[in-house]
C-alpha cells in the first residue's frame, strides 16, 4: 500500500506493545504478550469489526443441479445478505425453515424453481438448502467469458427472450450470448432458468506476515486505530488498575470508530458482479 495512513502487521503489533506498555526495542516479542499473541489479537480484532459492521461485502452465484437441494457456501462467508435468481428477470429467494414449510419434511421432496432457502440445524454451518429442490441445472453462463448482443432469439419453445438488462449501459438492446470464434453464435445463452446468487457479508484477509497489511477494503484511515482495539482486548481482564483504565479508554475508542463505520457501511450495497462457486 501506498497510503500514509497505511499501517502494516509489524507496525499494529508494536503501537499496541506500546500502548500496554509491553514493547522492547530490539525484540519482536513483548515482556508479557509474545509476537504470535498480539498478531493472532490482531486478526480477531479486525474479524471481529467486520462482523459488526458488515463493511466487507462479496457475492457468489451458486450454480444449481437437477434434484440437488443442498448446496456449500464460500468458506469466507460470514453472514447471507440477500439471496435471490440470477437470470433474465431476476427473483428474490426468502429464507424460511424446514419446520416452518413443513415440519413432516415433506417439502423436501418438491422440486421447481426454488423459491425459498434454509439454514436450519439440519444443515451445516456451511450450507443452504432450497425449496422446492431444483428440477433442472442452472444457466451454466458466467460474464466473464467472451460475450456479444443479440438484438433478438428465441427458445426453443418459440418464447422471446427479454433484452439484457445491462442494454441501458451500452445503449444497445439485446441478450448476452457466447462467441465460438470465426464470428458464429452458439449455444451458452443465459436460460429463463437461472442459478442462485448469493451476496454476504465476508471474512477479512489474514495477516500472516509482518509486511502484511490489513484486507484492501477496510478503509485506511483506521489502520492507526487497530491497536486501541487490539490492546483493549489484549489487557481485558487484567488485575492492575493502571489495565483497567486504559482498556476502557481504548475499547471506547475501538468502539466508536466501528460505530461510525456501521452507519457507513448501512448505505453500501451488495457487489452486483458475482463470481461462480
Amino acid at each position: 500500500m501506498t497510503s500514509l495512513y497505511a499501517k502494516n502487521l509489524a507496525q499494529i503489533v508494536v503501537g499496541t506493545l506500546r500502548l500496554v506498555n509491553d514493547y522492547q526495542a530490539g525484540y519482536m516479542d513483548g515482556k508479557t504478550w509474545s509476537w504470535l499473541e498480539v498478531q493472532a489479537k490482531a486478526n480477531d480484532v479486525i474479524l471481529e469489526l467486520v462482523r459488526r459492521t458488515g463493511i466487507l461485502k462479496d457475492s457468489r452465484v451458486i450454480f444449481l443441479e437437477e434434484t440437488t437441494q443442498v448446496y456449500t457456501l464460500p468458506p469466507e462467508c460470514i453472514r447471507l445478505l440477500r439471496v435471490g435468481i440470477n437470470k433474465i428477470t431476476g427473483s428474490v429467494v426468502l429464507p424460511t425453515t424446514i419446520s416452518e414449510r413443513d415440519y413432516a419434511g415433506l417439502a423436501r421432496s418438491d422440486q421447481g424453481s426454488p423459491i425459498q432457502f434454509y439454514r436450519d440445524h439440519s444443515l451445516a454451518p456451511n450450507q443452504i438448502g432450497f425449496i422446492p429442490t431444483p428440477n433442472q441445472d442452472g444457466s451454466s453462463f458466467v460474464r466473464d467469458e467472451d460475450t456479444g448482443l443479440l438484438r433478438r432469439i428465441a427458445d426453443a419453445d418459440g418464447n422471446t427472450l427479454p433484452y439484457d438488462a445491462n442494454a441501458p449501459l451500452r445503449r444497445i438492446r439485446g441478450v448476452p450470448f457466447r462467441r465460438t470464434g470465426a464470428g458464429r453464435i452458439i449455444r451458452g445463452l443465459i436460460s429463463l432458468y437461472g442459478n442462485i446468487k448469493a451476496n454476504y457479508v465476508r471474512a477479512p484477509q489474514i495477516m500472516e506476515r509482518p509486511d502484511d497489511y490489513p484486507d484492501p477494503e477496510i478503509p485506511v484511515y483506521i489502520h492507526k486505530d487497530i491497536k486501541y482495539g487490539v490492546a483493549g482486548d489484549l489487557i481485558r481482564g487484567s488485575r492492575k488498575p493502571i489495565h483497567a483504565v486504559k482498556q476502557r479508554r481504548f475499547s471506547g475508542k475501538w468502539a466508536a470508530i466501528a460505530a461510525e463505520l456501521q452507519r457507513n457501511s448501512e448505505h453500501l450495497g451488495s457487489q452486483d458482479d458475482a463470481r461462480p462457486m
